[in-house]
């Protein structure tokens, strides 16, 4: 294993000293208060102050997110193929920021800074600039990291909101299936295994919603066969989709809702599983990037919820069903 490999190992497996394990998970969802929840975040080094409204603690958990994908992201400068993998999960990490810039500029809106929590230089640049026109803002991305996605969703798209908002969420999932795609040796089964479940909810989910998503599509157990089935948008297609998949046992199929609220959950426990399978192993590989990539999103995303669930007094059993980690 040559240097730069054994020093990314090592940065991988420091970053996920940073994780949420399912035990704290367990005592967030036990308390009774936003307060006591406050304390056990900040405990865990998540936040750094407890007096923080519920917006705040928002903030400040998206940001300790994109700080961690941020770190990663320089520390792969090194190696080609691992700063490809970073540089699209560091894209997921801030895509709604992106989204939220590009929806004011298709809508004839300035774009406010106040919702650019990532700070990332990119979408500050943009801010500045204050596009007139998406075309103005496709120029002001060439050359950085959000060019790519923008041109993806340029050219698949009708230029409609829906569809450039589709498009730019699937992006990351489409970058790195093409990553792992690319892989040989032992480097891809785990790789492709933490991803596999997460490619096959944003695939069809993508299909339903984006007329020419056939063309760039990723699935893993599904066929892109029978994902087409879907692309007419209607709930009772995605659902047959869903009813004759591998997937079919492990879903409530009674109607779209159950289906693809199953379909979302089983993605995400799919992937914490396998993710956490990757650090089994004692050698670096790409696959371990992507694993605490995924992990630390979904600890962003598991946290948001629960914190919103217990601010808004939503019980136990409705959390458990909201987060990537499987609890009994």
């Amino acid at each position: 294993m040559s240097s730069q490999y054994i020093y990314l190992h090592s940065i991988a497996r420091v970053i996920k000293t940073f994780t949420i394990s399912s035990k704290v998970i367990d005592e967030l969802l036990a308390v009774t208060s936003f307060r006591e929840m406050l304390a056990i975040l900040r405990r865990e080094g998540v936040i750094s102050d407890e007096n923080v409204s519920p917006n705040e603690l928002e903030t400040s958990i998206k940001k300790r997110t994109v700080d961690l994908i941020r770190k990663l992201l320089k520390f792969s400068l090194s190696s080609k193929d691992s700063y490809a993998i970073m540089e699209a999960y560091y894209y997921e990490s801030i895509v709604k920021e992106f989204e939220s810039v590009v929806n004011s500029v298709l809508s004839g809106e300035s774009v406010d800074k106040k919702h650019l929590v990532s700070e990332d230089p990119s979408l500050l640049s943009i801010t500045d600039s204050q596009p007139k026109s998406f075309d103005e803002l496709i120029a002001l991305t060439r050359g950085t990291y959000l060019e790519k996605p923008t041109t993806f969703a340029l050219e698949h798209s009708n230029r409609s909101v829906g569809e450039i908002d589709a498009l730019l969420e699937y992006y990351s999932v489409y970058a790195v299936s093409k990553l792992i795609n690319g892989m040989k040796g032992d480097w891809k089964v785990p790789a492709s295994n933490v991803t596999c479940t997460k490619r096959d909810y944003f695939s069809l989910l993508l299909q339903s919603r984006v007329r020419n998503a056939i063309e760039v599509i990723e699935p893993c157990k599904l066929s892109k066969e029978a994902i087409r089935d879907a692309s007419t948008g209607s709930n009772n297609d995605i659902v047959e989709v869903l009813r004759r998949s591998v997937y079919a046992r492990e879903l409530d199929l009674s109607s779209y809702a159950t289906a693809i609220s199953d379909f979302e959950r089983l993605y995400k426990i799919s992937t914490r599983r396998s993710a956490y399978d990757v650090f089994l192993g004692m050698n670096f590989s790409p696959a371990l990037l992507i694993a605490i990539s995924e992990i630390l999103l979904m600890d962003m995303r598991d946290l948001i919820a629960i914190s919103n669930a217990i601010n808004l007094n939503v019980s136990k059993d409705k959390v458990k069903k909201m987060i990537s980690i499987d609890l009994i």
